[in-house]
């Protein structure tokens, strides 16, 4: 059994999940805290609408418990990366509501923990018992994406300012840097992974990106009918030069 399935082999004993774990596989495991920690917070928000403070207040525990001692704790930040970073803020986020909706009595933050764990569950199952070698380099494949999303992202900001300070050629010369990363990702899977917080950092990178792009076109349109307006006044003056032999040379 490797360390990431010991761990969550752990976290079982340690919260008391009711279920023969030992011969689960490790992506089973992690299947089961989503199951167990969902199941915990249905409880709690049973409770609470029945007005049962003790038996809130032990299903909500141990919803926090499965959270910070099974998921959190089964997460390889060495192996993970970026991605297990975001899934350790989240889960720590998951159990600081969980917290406050005990001292709240607070049935909206027991369903938005819900949802955030319900996304994280079907994003995990739809893997499946894949060889963990290759969810990891899927998952690293995911977050090797939304980088080349926030470096386009951090260019296109460059290149807004560069139009603002009139630098075209340096407008010229990021916008290049800035389609080589776009045919690079070209072809790439809409979907490749990464659960729901990963998709809607997508979102939020493409809004921006977007806007950035609507205010250069703004700044550069006026520049570029400028410049159009010039070189086809030069033609026009050519031609009549021409017509009238007036080019140099012509005499």
């Amino acid at each position: 059994m490797n360390i990431a399935a010991q761990r969550a082999l752990n976290a079982y004993s340690s919260v008391g999940v009711e279920t023969a774990v030992v011969n689960a596989s490790p992506h089973r495991l992690i299947v089961m805290l989503f199951e167990g920690a969902r199941m915990a917070i249905a409880n709690a928000k049973g409770h609470m609408q029945r007005r049962d403070i003790a038996a809130k207040g032990e299903a909500i525990s141990k919803a926090i418990a499965i959270i910070d001692g099974g998921l959190n704790a089964s997460l390889d930040v060495t192996a993970g990366g970026e991605l297990a970073l975001r899934l350790r803020d989240l889960y720590e986020y998951m159990s600081r509501r969980l917290v406050q909706a005990n001292l709240d009595n607070d049935v909206a933050m027991l369903d938005e923990v819900a949802g955030l764990l319900a996304e994280l569950h079907g994003a995990w199952a739809m893997i499946g018992d894949a060889p963990e070698a290759t969810l990891t380099a899927s998952m690293m494949e995911a977050d090797k994406i939304l980088q080349d999303y926030e470096t386009i992202s951090a260019l296109t900001g460059k290149m807004l300012q560069a139009a603002r300070d009139g630098e075209w050629d340096r407008l010229t010369a990021l916008e290049q840097e800035c389609r080589g990363i776009v045919d690079g990702l070209r072809g790439q899977p809409t979907d490749n992974g990464g659960g729901a917080s990963m998709s809607q950092r997508k979102v939020e990178i493409l809004r921006k990106i977007l806007a950035d792009d609507a205010a250069i076109r703004d700044l550069t349109e006026p520049w570029m009918a400028q410049l159009a307006s010039v070189l086809d006044s030069a033609s026009v003056g050519r031609k009549m030069r021409t017509a009238y032999g007036d080019e140099p040379g012509s005499r």
